[in-house]
């Protein structure tokens, strides 16, 4: 019996020892240690400058995971002295188009040992995709020889992990910038996507202390410019999640056939659904506002000051407001069959200091009348969205409006509170 658990143990431990070795071969780069620089993003708008450090912690990412190299964002975080340097810009290069330029420098020589260079749009590169295809030729350059396996992994993309560097990035950016809100409602998504964030709690236990104190503007001895130094945070607020709404589309891209075929004029009705529901954004949204309210009621001045009511009376909370969505239908050769338009609705509520969401989920909508020859409908259309409130989809999700995403079946359901159902 001893014997048999010891067989299962040695077995049950084999798929982890190989883990870290199957996606290449031979030693991997092994005595390799790179510094990796913030890809210099200065020629970017503002906005968007945060790319530089979301790029980084990517490449480093996979460079520890798919090969045996050291990868470090500082010389502290390498076994020993790098061996190799890793630099880079980010440009403009036209409407949402950037060049991504990066190589991998010999530390000693100054040899240029892995160059890559690649433009593209940039949901390409909050998507990931483009930053796989970097770490795969850098790799390549490195003499990184990846398996199969690794070939494959390489080349997918962990969309909690994505999201939790791109709100990493852009909440170190605000802090950096000075935007208190912003830092705590980045950081507060990206340790939501990710629990083991050291780095952004660390930001957000100074930032909440501070605030939840009501030292907000305690430098600043006027009352007056304490309580505006307030009044700008809680407008701050209202117009993030004005223009950031916590919400998700997500639409069935494959439509099926809704009711019988009309054979006297050769037309069915395709149908798709849909739903508006709460991102996992809005428990980040929960935490800043009760990091606000906790720290308004620490300067014991919230009605002196005409804070006593907020945020129940701001336009973000309270009744139901209208999306309007674009949904088109499209063949496989690109064309548009049929525009569909309609609205949709949801609101937030704040109770306390919690922000729930209540939305219109699990809706069918019907394209009506659409020609079945395959000159028109083709052999595999499909549904896409093309704008919420006149605004593209692709922009949507550069902006952070609402995000917008397809799959094969929706997802279940959430549950909705109570007392946010009964007064409807």
């Amino acid at each position: 019996m001893r014997k048999k658990i010891l067989f299962v143990l040695l077995i049950s431990a084999i798929p982890f020892s190989l883990s870290a070795q199957n996606y290449y071969t031979g030693n991997g780069g092994a005595g390799t240690n790179m510094l990796v620089r913030e890809i210099n993003a200065s020629a970017l708008a503002k906005d968007d400058q945060w790319l530089g450090a979301f790029i980084r912690s990517v490449l480093v990412a996979k460079f520890n995971m798919y090969s045996a190299i050291k990868a470090a964002e500082t010389e502290a975080g390498l076994p020993g002295a790098a061996t190799c340097i890793l630099v880079g810009s980010i440009t403009p290069a036209g409407a949402s188009i950037y060049t991504l330029t990066i190589r991998i420098d010999d530390s000693k020589t100054g040899l240029i040992l892995a160059p890559f260079s690649r433009q593209a749009n940039k949901a390409l590169f909050t998507s990931g995709k483009i930053l796989n295809e970097a770490s795969e030729e850098l790799l390549k350059g490195m003499k990184v020889e990846l398996t199969d396996v690794g070939a494959a992994e390489i080349k997918k993309t962990d969309t909690n992990d994505l999201k939790a560097k791109i709100n990493l990035a852009r909440g170190k950016a605000a802090n950096n910038s000075g935007n208190t809100l912003e830092t705590m409602i980045y950081l507060y998504n990206a340790v939501a996507f990710d629990a083991s964030l050291l780095e952004a709690d660390e930001i957000l236990r100074t930032i909440s202390a501070d605030i939840r104190s009501g030292g907000l503007g305690q430098a600043i001895r006027d009352d007056i410019e304490s309580r505006k130094n307030w009044e700008k945070i809680l407008t701050d607020f209202e117009k993030f999640y004005t223009e950031h709404l916590p919400y998700e589309i997500i639409f069935t891209r494959k439509p099926v056939q809704h009711g019988t075929t009309n054979y006297e004029d050769a037309t069915v009705n395709l149908q798709f659904e849909l739903t508006l529901r709460k991102s996992e954004e809005l428990e980040g949204m929960s935490r800043v506002l009760a990091t606000i309210l906790t720290g308004l009621d620490a300067t014991k001045k919230r009605e002196e000051w005409g804070f006593a009511r907020w945020p129940y009376y701001i336009s973000l909370f309270g009744a139901f407001k209208t999306y309007t969505v674009v949904a088109e239908l499209v063949n496989d050769d690109g064309k548009v069959i049929d525009t569909m338009r309609f609205d949709m609705r949801g609101r937030l509520i704040a109770l306390r200091k919690t922000v729930y969401a209540d939305t219109e989920q699990n809706v069918v909508k019907v394209y009506t009348k659409v020609k079945a020859d395959r000159q028109t409908l083709g052999d595999k259309p499909f549904v896409r969205i093309a704008s919420i409130n006149g605004i593209g989809s692709e922009e949507s999700a550069n902006r952070g409006f609402v995000k917008i995403s397809a799959a094969d079946e929706l997802p279940s359901k959430y549950m909705q509170n109570i007392f946010i159902v009964a007064t409807r």
